[in-house]
């Protein structure tokens, strides 16, 4: 049975994946921006699109391995998941 990629469909959905090799998706960027969430602003770093792919293959397969309930749960939370990483990344030095 082939593994199911529903984090990788939800990012994609999103913007949020694409395929291409290491140095495409490395000097390859999703853009900074400005969300509001309860009334605060916060701003979401830029990241390759390199991270982004990164993110998405790593949590559909360790997750789908490990329990497929919470595969489901991260898969429908991806790009708030995806955000909240993005979001640590604007205050540190390291991503």
């Amino acid at each position: 049975m082939a593994q199911e990629r529903k984090v990788r469909k939800v990012m994609s959905d999103a913007g949020l994946y694409k395929e291409g090799t290491k140095e495409q998706l490395r000097s390859d960027f999703i853009a900074e921006e400005d969300v509001t969430i309860a009334g605060k602003s916060y701003t979401l770093s830029k990241i390759s699109f390199l991270d982004a792919k990164i993110f998405t293959d790593e949590l559909d397969t360790i997750l789908v391995q490990q329990n497929p309930l919470i595969h489901e749960i991260y898969a429908k939370n991806a790009v708030t998941l995806f955000d909240a990483v993005r979001m640590a990344n604007v205050n540190t030095k390291q991503g």
